[in-house]
């Protein structure tokens, strides 16, 4: 513990970019009881996320190389840092050197979280891989964090013991809100009608999340939902082909591409519907939760824990993956529903408050530190 009795824990991130990771960390601390604990996140030198936690009031120390989960040259000076800081919990996202490093540290608790679903790595796919990584996770961790079930099977998959894994779902701090002044000067901004019914996408723009299936969806619905308008805010490597399938399908009026925000909530605040196209690994998406806070209605492909938050919630729909026509038909049958997009969106602010926000991620994370410290005390 520190000199003034909170307990101290230290938060483990190899993201140099702000990922979902970083900002599930985010959301995390801000909602955290800083009275009883003492936070610190340990990131990469130069990480983009720095600022936005030093902001939120939250100690950032900085390593320079620390920007790979296995980074065997960086265990020596994490050690050390952990020798010198004395931390009573360390607590590790992507940063597998940082786990073996609090052990060696002897930290009393050490636990990681999971934040994908991804399919267990080859040497885990027979008894003994699986074997081996049991022992090691019994040897260095005190427990796992999965985000959702579907992470929690990728843990056990990969050796993980059962026991050891507490599942505590993704929450988040809804996004400001905004003026109707300024959501008009936005809509303005973009080219968008007043009366424009809007659907947005928030992710980077990367093979994984499948932009390219709004557009076909767009392109679909440009004579039968001639009111309909798109947003896709993110930046990545993808961008420059973005734009080009934007105007090559006449959509250049219909899709408007923003690039990197750093504050997605003015973008949030002027649409409807919540898209999420991803074909990957992510859990629940963080985009898709704040969404909710908003009202918007999701809609959403069938990976990870994206069903179970949509049909839990009651308030969207789930539609398959690489669909562009399921996705086209989704938009089409709300927006000839306008009550049933109303209801979505009551039932949407209404699971967000009861279930997904950050405060409850917090005091659930809280409790289990407070559990496996406990344990240790007895």
């Amino acid at each position: 513990m520190n000199p003034a009795g909170r307990i101290k824990v230290f938060h483990l991130l190899t993201d140099k970019n702000i990922g979902g990771a970083g900002k599930h960390i985010l959301y995390l601390l801000s909602a955290a009881d800083r009275e009883r604990f003492d936070y610190t996140a340990v990131l990469p030198e130069g990480a983009k996320m720095s600022e936005k936690l030093r902001a939120a009031g939250i100690r950032v120390t900085e390593l320079p190389g620390f920007d790979k989960s296995f980074c065997p040259s960086c265990k020596g000076a994490l050690k050390k840092l952990f020798m010198s800081e004395k931390p009573d919990i360390v607590h590790t996202h992507s940063a597998l050197t940082a786990v073996r490093a609090a052990a060696a540290a002897r930290v009393p608790v050490r636990i990681m979280t999971k934040h994908c679903s991804d399919l267990p790595p080859e040497y885990t796919r027979d008894l003994l891989g699986r074997t081996l990584c049991r022992a090691h996770f019994r040897r260095n961790l005190s427990a796992a964090i999965a985000t959702d079930h579907s992470s929690a099977d990728a843990l056990k998959a990969c050796g993980m013991p059962a026991d050891m894994i507490t599942v505590i779902e993704n929450g988040a701090i809804p996004p400001k809100e905004h003026t109707e002044a300024e959501k008009r000067a936005f809509r303005s901004g973009l080219g968008i009608p007043e009366d424009a019914v809007i659907a947005g996408n928030f992710a980077r723009l990367e093979p994984v999340k499948a932009q390219s299936d709004i557009l076909a969806a767009a392109a679909l619905l440009t004579k039968q939902a001639g009111n309909l308008y798109f947003i896709i805010a993110g930046t990545g490597s993808l961008e420059a082909e973005l734009r080009e399938k934007i105007a090559k399908f006449g959509l250049t009026d219909r899709v408007k591409l923003t690039g990197y925000m750093d504050d997605i909530s003015l973008c949030m605040s002027v649409c409807t519907f919540n898209i999420n196209t991803s074909v990957g690994t992510e859990t629940t998406n963080l985009a898709l939760t704040g969404g909710m806070s908003l009202g918007l209605d999701p809609i959403e492909t069938d990976v990870g824990g994206n069903r179970r938050l949509v049909e839990n919630g009651g308030c969207g729909y789930v539609i398959p993956c690489d669909d562009p026509p399921a996705l086209a038909a989704a938009l089409l049958g709300l927006m000839r529903d306008p009550p049933e997009i109303a209801f979505l969106s009551e039932k949407a602010v209404s699971f967000f408050r009861e279930s997904r926000t950050a405060e409850r991620m917090a005091r659930e994370t809280e409790e289990l530190y407070l559990g496996l410290l406990g344990k240790l005390r007895s």
